[in-house]
């Protein structure tokens, strides 16, 4: 499972520049994937979410995939090194993997 990259989001108000090196990054990313034959899932967040059986927690989606992956996954440390807070983006991997494996 790939996240879309936010330029697919409609009315994304990311700068020009900032879109195009994003779509370089993403394109690369695809072809090397589909090179390679491996299966290519791309969703938006809330779709990756959605599989994944992450569920909404107030307004901070990023709370509910930490809490759902802390629960699912525990011998996952989402405290590397000196971090006081869990880190959403190791959350939000372990997300996309739980969602690529929910197929």
């Amino acid at each position: 499972v790939v996240e879309a990259p936010a330029w697919y989001a409609a009315g994304s108000r990311m700068a020009a520049g900032v879109a195009g090196r994003l779509g370089i990054e993403h394109g690369i990313w695809r072809a090397i994937l589909v090179a390679r034959g491996v299966p290519l899932l791309i969703l938006r967040p809330q779709e990756w979410r959605k599989r994944a059986g992450i569920p909404k927690v107030g307004s901070d989606p990023k709370a509910g995939t930490i809490a759902h992956v802390g629960r699912l996954l525990p011998a996952l440390d989402l405290y590397p090194g000196r971090c006081r807070v869990p880190h959403a983006g190791l959350a939000d991997a372990a997300g996309l993997a739980l969602a690529g494996g929910a197929g």
